[in-house]
């Protein structure tokens, strides 16, 4: 059953976390090209890059411990609408800016006091997505990724940076 499914949210309604990591991902259609892309294409893109992962956050932001409990989503540094580079993967690029884009209006949305929120772009990463040409190895990933996680715990507001903790454009 997914986790986002309503019998696994009743199971998870009686937990209180620490920390929810929201990690969806795929690269979309290999053409990456917008005039190109058909709807099934960019709505499994969408659904998985995008929406799945707000909807999940959605079900489960309430049982986030009050005052340090964070909210971090994988994102990209490409779902920066200031970067100029990859280019090459256009669709990719437009749903993590998407991503980006809802995760602030959904933290909008949330009550005062806010929970910590991050967007968190892990690296280019030597991963089947990443590739064999990836600059940073997976273990070196997670451990910014915790670093920011501790770093940003407790801090309130929404945050978007790397895994070496410097901050992204939005």
């Amino acid at each position: 059953t997914p986790l986002y499914s309503s019998a696994a949210s009743d199971v998870y309604k009686r937990q209180v976390f620490d920390l929810l990591f929201v990690n969806a991902g795929i690269i979309g259609p290999g053409h990456q090209s917008a005039a190109r892309a058909t709807i099934e294409e960019l709505g499994q893109l969408f659904m998985t890059n995008v929406t799945a992962p707000i909807r999940l956050a959605e079900r489960l932001v309430d049982q986030l411990r009050p005052q340090t409990g964070v909210l971090a989503f994988m994102s990209s540094g490409l779902g920066s609408v200031a970067n100029p580079e990859g280019n090459n993967l256009a669709l990719y690029k437009a749903s993590k800016a998407a991503l980006n884009s809802l995760t602030n209006s959904f933290v909008c949305e949330l009550p005062e006091p806010r929970p910590t929120v991050l967007s968190l772009h892990p690296g280019w990463v030597k991963t089947d997505m990443g590739g064999e040409n990836a600059m940073v190895e997976v273990a070196d990933s997670c451990r910014g990724l915790i670093a920011q996680v501790e770093r940003f715990a407790g801090q309130g507001g929404h945050h978007f940076v790397d895994y070496q903790g410097q901050k992204i454009d939005w």
